[in-house]
């Protein structure tokens, strides 16, 4: 079984590759409808990431809970955890870490560093792509 690592790794090289296609195609000017690969790319890179927080969660609590997870407060914990993935829709920062906080006591805020971001530029992007207001289809997303 795939890693949630492994899961995103292919899912993201997916969004990377049709936002490719965009790029190659999005000439002067432009054809017509060529805007629709870039936003099935976005909605395929924030799936991506949605399904990452999912999966990683749950392997980590599978982690946690060891060999005896067969146990009635290991399978609270597991039901608990699948109510809150079923409600767990655009990840924001603030979801993301609530997560990971609520189910495994961890901040994850610590390790968020990207490209010389520090944790409140990453969660300002973030979030900018999970709440794009403006964009209807990402809200469906």
């Amino acid at each position: 079984m795939p890693t949630a690592r492994e899961t995103f790794d292919s899912s993201i090289r997916d969004a990377v590759e049709l936002l490719g296609h965009f790029n190659a195609l999005n000439a002067n000017p432009p054809p017509a409808h060529a805007e629709v690969l870039k936003r099935a790319g976005i909605i395929m890179a924030c799936t991506a990431w949605e399904t990452y927080v999912e999966d990683r969660v749950l392997e980590a609590l599978h982690a946690r809970l060891g060999a005896g997870s067969d146990s009635f407060q290991s399978q609270f914990m597991l039901r608990q955890l699948r109510l809150a993935l079923k409600q767990f829709n655009n990840p924001t920062s603030d979801k993301t870490h609530k997560l990971f906080a609520d189910f495994l006591g961890v901040d994850v805020y610590e390790g968020w560093k990207w490209n010389n971001y520090d944790c409140a530029r990453v969660r300002q992007e973030l979030d900018a792509v999970m709440y794009a207001s403006g964009n209807p289809i990402l809200n469906a997303a």
